[in-house]
């Protein structure tokens, strides 16, 4: 029985950008840091529609890394443009990306569901290896969810 923890928000870490913006440079460099930090990666969607004030376009990711035999993390990105414009090798429009993180604990399904492995999962996880959750899982993935958004930061020049 695999539990699902979420390291962000559930609205996930919001990045909005109005104007103009690199969006093929902006896809290469944080689906790059996929690669980089090993992850499984799957494109979701892109998908591309037409709208009165331009395109809207929408991708999504998820990126999947076991850490050990217990534990796995999910990073999803989602870019969702409304207005786009291609000017050149730009876009501009209204650009807003939303980054999840998620801890998937036990995601080979090893304890049994049946009541009583369901209360030693839980005593289990609250209580003999809570510290570890906290060192391996939830604070490795949470640095890496900032670095990628200020990867996205740097690349949609938030920074002066």
């Amino acid at each position: 029985m695999s539990r699902i923890d979420p390291i962000t928000p559930a609205s996930g870490l919001i990045l909005r950008k109005t104007g103009e913006f690199d969006l093929d440079a902006l896809y290469s460099d944080l689906h790059l840091f996929f690669d980089e930090n090993s992850y499984g990666f799957q494109e979701l969607e892109n998908g591309t529609k037409l709208k009165d004030k331009g395109e809207e376009i929408t991708i999504k990711w998820r990126g999947e890394r076991a850490v050990d035999a217990y534990g796995k993390f999910i990073i999803t990105v989602s870019f969702i443009i409304e207005g786009a414009k291609k000017r050149g090798k730009t876009y501009t429009g209204d650009l807003r990306i939303i980054l999840g993180a998620l801890v998937e604990l036990d995601y080979k399904n090893e304890w049994p569901l049946k009541p009583m492995g369901n209360f030693l999962f839980k005593i289990y996880n609250k209580y003999i290896i809570k510290q570890k959750i906290n060192q391996k899982y939830y604070g490795p993935l949470y640095d890496e969810i900032v670095a990628l958004q200020e990867r996205a930061k740097k690349i949609l020049e938030f920074y002066p």
